[in-house]
């Protein structure tokens, strides 16, 4: 990978670094992994749930999204899944559309970067 790929996907609040620390060093294996997140569905699968009013979707969908940025290094993207599978868990529901405008804005800014850096 070179720098400005990696400044890229920094500036869009990815830790390239630890995400490659996770696949071992391996950084092929890395690049592999994120270039599935285009197949992912449970960002759809949180805005349909929001959508039909189904916060047991919206968890399944955001705790797996949760996941799944965690590996890659999608650092805020994690943060605010977190943040969204906590306030359901613990039945806050006044707050998740805020959490879910946040989702929106840093999922499109990660995939956006990943678009640019050829990584699709």
């Amino acid at each position: 990978m070179d720098a400005k790929e990696k400044e890229i996907l920094m500036d869009a609040g990815i830790d390239v670094d630890g995400g490659i620390e996770r696949c071992m060093g391996n950084e092929a294996l890395y690049k592999k992994l994120i270039k599935r997140i285009w197949q992912d569905t449970n960002y759809q699968e949180v805005l349909s749930g929001m959508e039909a009013g189904s916060m047991d979707q919206v968890l399944r969908a955001a705790h797996t999204l949760k996941g799944i940025s965690g590996n890659l290094g999608f650092t805020r993207l994690y943060e605010i899944t977190e943040e969204i599978v906590k306030q359901i868990r613990e039945e806050h529901y006044e707050e998740i559309g805020d959490k879910i405008a946040e989702l929106t804005e840093n999922y499109e800014k990660v995939m956006s970067a990943l678009d640019k850096t050829g990584n699709h």
